[in-house]
């Protein structure tokens, strides 16, 4: 309780961006480009440096109210400051509706906030905090409210399988996967990844997967999971033969 006290503090040091609701909310680009969704993105900006073809990004992440999705305890009060400082360094302003520049955006802990960053008004990010996507946390239901994104980025985080269904295009859903992800069934829980490895209705909506190394080069470009799958086996296999040779 003394750590959310003290991120409620924090964030109230800061000031308010008004933005419109986010059913009604438009976006700064055009309709046609292409749009990416990263559910637990902390600070992460490899995707804004890797996907250069993608102009706008949904980024979600369960903080500051909490490092691990909706449990108590687990506040990280510095985290508005320093999404925006990174986001700053990368060429990323907060912005209004309307495309102008604006102070920090800031809610009290746990409600759900958004942030606009926009880099000249080439691309943008909508970064929605304080967001858990659980299967029963009412939070996920503001991902129907948005543009559906035609790109789904997973990297370390596995996001709950609902997001494909509530924030993503029905069909043509391109799969992104970075370095240091595991890609197996392995955590026991709905998500996207445990479904995608048993569920042929979830492969189906998908049109490519893609893999990424550390440098942001795609290793793997396969228009199946199987495909996917098997190029990281043979990622794997190659790793292996190199660290017996140099041993």
């Amino acid at each position: 309780m003394q750590d959310m006290a003290a991120a409620a503090m924090s964030l109230a040091e800061y000031g308010h961006c008004p933005s419109s609701a986010i059913r009604s909310a438009p976006s700064l680009l055009q309709k046609a480009t292409r749009s990416a969704l990263y559910v637990g993105a902390g600070l992460d900006i490899r995707p804004l440096r890797f996907l250069r073809d993608i102009k706008r990004f949904v980024f979600v992440d369960s903080q500051p109210f909490s490092e691990f999705g909706s449990l108590h305890g687990y506040a990280r009060p510095s985290f508005l400051p320093r999404l925006h400082e990174t986001m700053k360094r990368e060429g990323f302003l907060a912005v209004d509706d309307s495309g102008s520049s604006c102070p920090l955006l800031a809610h009290t802990v746990p409600l759900h906030g958004m942030h606009r960053l926009s880099e000249n008004h080439a691309r943008l990010v909508e970064y929605h905090y304080n967001t858990a996507i659980e299967a029963s946390t009412e939070d996920a239901t503001f991902l129907s409210l948005l543009p559906p994104c035609d790109t789904l980025i997973v990297a370390g985080h596995h996001p709950h399988s609902s997001v494909v269904i509530r924030a993503c295009v029905p069909s043509g859903l391109h799969f992104v996967g970075f370095h240091g992800t595991s890609f197996k069934d392995d955590d026991g829980e709905d998500t996207v990844i445990a479904s995608l490895c048993k569920d042929p209705t979830m492969r189906a909506r998908f049109a490519s997967f893609e893999h990424l190394d550390k440098q942001g080069t795609p290793n793997i470009q396969s228009m199946t999971w199987e495909g996917f799958q098997n190029g990281l086996d043979a990622i794997s296999t190659k790793r292996a033969t190199l660290r017996d040779a140099n041993m």
